[in-house]
């Protein structure tokens, strides 16, 4: 099965429209700051500074977690 090029040029706007804000607000915020104002963004780390900050990811591979506020 093949995609037409019409439904990938769509996708691809599609992400670029969602995401664009978050790329947006990365690139011109401190880091610790937007992430302590956007729950969006705090959710979706995932290791900080070497530390794997999902705790039922750090459960299911067996190795430590640390919660992403005691790793600033």
């Amino acid at each position: 099965m093949t995609i037409s090029s019409n439904a990938t040029q769509t996708a691809t706007y599609a992400l670029s429209n969602s995401t664009g804000k978050y790329v947006n607000l990365l690139a011109n915020n401190p880091l610790k700051e937007l992430l302590m104002e956007n729950s969006a963004l705090y959710h979706g780390v995932n290791t900080y500074h070497n530390k794997l900050v999902i705790e039922p990811v750090a459960a299911d591979l067996e190795i430590e977690y640390t919660p992403l506020d005691q790793v600033w």
